[in-house]
């Protein structure tokens, strides 16, 4: 049978990423369809030769019993035995270490838990740095919590701890060394190289361009990317390794000229390249497919991608279950199975139809062919996980492709040459490097700045749109008359598309969009209307991230306000002030260091005050060191208790509103109405929070939930 990896790779990968998304009864449910759907093709004359559906049906079977499997015998004894318990671990760095905004966070593979040998992975978030590095141990005591993080939980990391200064956490530094450890040494000293030449944007984009090190990249440089649909460059997969790879391929070949010396060296080359680049599951899978082609190549024997393609998606699920749940993985996945089924037979078809022959117009055509490809298989991804589309990606890719391999080869080439520490050798190389880099980012930031280039997908309108596209291309399937049908097909979902977003920004303009996120104890809050938005909180738990979240809602905020000292409250307004071009922080008195906030735009106020943002008004009330915020907007209201105030102190034309939001109990809170009550805590806190407030409310809506985001008029 042909291209069996490719049959058992993508149904593999299918019926797990399924069985992970929607848990294990799901995946018993899809056990038990596929085995009566198989003793039906047994049965039945029409499907009894059909060898292709008797293989669906059997990897679908076998994978969900292996995912049932993993998760009652290895995830859930893990979960149940250590989650929710404080513990001593002793553990070894397995990861290089990284800084995100003040936080550092260590992979770590423990050695021992409570005195007692065990291996299993952790992951480690502390306030300082503790100056461990990969390999080293380290010895701390923490609560570890069950991580719902799927990147995390995909690599492993089924749980995590915290330590802050407080914290005693012992480290020794390791006597001897992994094999990871090299490969990330070199990748530091490359990196350090490309630091000194150039600044802190264009180093980012060329580290993670070239060594996979995305954490690097400054987060304006990455917003701009993702609106621009061009955050694929950032990431290490089939594309860099392919470059990278071929240009070693081909200099060995020019010095041993036997092939069965080059390719064994490429071979291994890919391997470094893969530990060296951080062997993220995207990594691996284009790695695996790059040893196939060279091994086809050293045995004389043609390669075929999508089954080079299978193989290396069944060789990382059959070694982590979990991995399926990898959104870096399907997207790397989905995008490379659309270039290798439509992009060439859509680049000849449009070719041959236009009759070009002009080789620079054949280019363009092929580079649109593959970015279309990609996004056909990307998209529904990304509108499901992430919620946002760029509408100029086909423009972006575009415009950077023809100069992203030389980048690519040039940043590499440049920091290798920088090691002799000869400037007159080097500088060429990473001078071009940075100019393509400011080239790059401007693309990047032009574009993504373009009314519509990026817009939110969680619509009804995108999810008809989607399904209008399924039954059309089914239909395409049927009527086999592709020449006519396609063109056709392509111009209405466009179309449709088009009408959606058009008719969906009028119909919502003037809606006034309250969002309150799940973010433990404390409050993370925004309201945004007719394109203007205000964060009016930017707390929660040490293990939350409130500027991540915010992130992925695409919007940029005019207005900052920070009016509570507790961290609860302001915990995140270091790494969002960075993260955003704010248009203006209101700061109440000494609620937060100043000292790390280099935005001109900071007012910090002790008594009343009021701010005007488009037709938001938002007023914030001072009575005895506490801040009532309340925002006024299309006749409807919201109001903000603080922690821990006394509702007496606020005037009686304030203490009605349509929502109000607490993290905690306000003495006099019977004074407070509201049609909605919106509590900001964890689930172990609502009891007691709970039985403490009484305010007069309709409703009642706990974030532990769930974010909420609704009309700020609710119901």
């Amino acid at each position: 049978m042909k291209r069996m990896g490719a049959l058992l790779g993508i149904s593999a990968l299918v019926t797990l990423s399924l069985a992970y998304f929607f848990g294990e009864v799901f995946a018993t449910v899809l056990a038990c369809v596929c085995t009566l759907l198989l003793i039906f093709s047994c049965v039945l004359k029409k499907y009894r030769r059909n060898k292709r559906v008797k293989v669906i049906f059997s990897t679908a079977i076998i994978f969900a019993l292996i995912f049932i499997s993993f998760t009652e015998f290895y995830y859930k004894p893990i979960v149940y035995n250590y989650s929710d318990k404080e513990l001593k671990i002793s553990a070894k760095v397995e990861d290089a270490p990284y800084e995100s905004f003040g936080n550092y966070y260590y992979y770590l593979k423990t050695t021992s838990i409570d005195n007692e040998d065990k291996s299993i992975k952790i992951l480690l978030k502390s306030m300082n740095d503790l100056k461990a590095e990969l390999d080293d141990c380290i010895s701390f005591y923490s609560k570890l919590m069950v991580n719902t993080n799927d990147y995390y939980k995909a690599k492993g990391y089924y749980l995590y701890g915290a330590v802050d200064e407080k914290d005693r956490v012992l480290v020794e530094k390791a006597d001897s060394h992994s094999y990871r450890y090299y490969p990330y040494r070199l990748r530091a000293i490359l990196e350090s190289k490309v630091n000194s030449y150039m600044n802190d944007e264009n180093a980012g984009i060329c580290k993670a361009i070239a060594f996979g090190d995305k954490k690097s990249v400054n987060p304006n440089v990455k917003e701009a990317f993702s609106r621009a649909g061009l955050s694929h460059i950032l990431v290490v997969s089939g594309l860099h390794m392919s470059v990278v790879s071929m240009i070693i391929l081909f200099v060995l070949r020019k010095i041993f000229r036997k092939r069965y010396v080059y390719c064994p060296l490429t071979i291994l080359f890919v391997l470094f390249y893969m530990v060296m680049t951080g062997l993220s599951f995207s990594i691996i899978r284009s790695g695996i497919m790059m040893i196939i082609i060279v091994a086809g190549l050293m045995l004389k024997e043609e390669s075929d991608p999508l089954n080079s393609l299978g193989i290396a998606g069944l060789f990382i699920v059959i070694l982590n279950p979990y991995s399926a749940g990898d959104i870096g993985l399907l997207l790397s996945f989905s995008a490379t199975l659309g270039i290798i089924l439509v992009a060439t037979p859509l680049s000849k078809y449009v070719i041959a139809k236009l009759k070009f022959s002009n080789r620079i117009i054949i280019f363009v055509i092929n580079i649109i062919a593959v970015s279309i490809s990609a996004i056909i298989f990307t998209t529904p991804l990304l509108i499901i996980f992430f919620h946002n589309i760029s509408l100029v990606q086909v423009l972006a890719n575009l415009l950077v492709s023809p100069v992203f391999e030389l980048l690519l080869l040039v940043i590499i080439f440049g920091s290798i040459l920088a090691l002799t520490g000869i400037s007159w050798l080097y500088t060429p190389f990473l001078f071009v490097a940075n100019g393509l880099a400011s080239y790059i980012n401007l693309v990047a930031d032009i574009l993504g700045k373009l009314p519509f280039s990026y817009v939110n997908a969680d619509k009804l309108y995108v999810y008809v749109w989607m399904g209008l596209c399924l039954v059309m291309t089914l239909c395409i399937i049927l009527i086999k008359n592709y020449k006519k049908t396609v063109p056709l097909v392509g111009l209405v979902c466009v179309l449709v598309l088009l009408i959606g977003i058009v008719t969906d920004y009028f119909l919502n303009y003037n809606r006034c969009i309250l969002k309150v996120y799940d973010c433990g104890n404390g409050i993370t809050a925004t309201v945004t209307h007719k394109g203007k938005s205000v964060a009016l909180s930017c707390g929660g738990d040490f293990d939350y991230n409130s500027t991540d979240a915010l992130m992925d809602t695409g919007e940029s905020y005019n207005l900052l306000s920070v009016t509570d000292r507790t961290k609860n409250r302001n915990r995140y307004f270091d790494e969002f002030s960075e993260v955003f071009d704010l248009g203006s922080v209101l700061i109440y008195d000494n609620s937060v260091d100043l000292t790390k906030n280099n935005n001109s735009k900071t007012t910090v106020f002790r008594k009343n005050y009021k701010a005007i943002v488009g037709e938001m008004k938002i007023e914030f009330i001072v009575n005895n060191n506490k801040v009532f915020t309340y925002l006024t907007c299309n006749g409807k209201t919201l109001l903000i208790l603080p922690r821990y105030g006394d509702c007496t102190n606020l005037d009686k034309n304030y203490r009605s509103a349509d929502v109000v939001i607490a993290d905690s109990p306000n003495k006099n809170d019977k004074l407070i109405s509201a049609n909605l009550l919106i509590l900001s805590c964890d689930e172990e806190s609502f009891p007691e929070i709970w039985s403490r407030i009484h305010i007069n409310s309709n409703r009642l809506y706990t974030t532990y939930n769930g974010d909420f985001s609704s009309k700020l008029e609710v119901w």
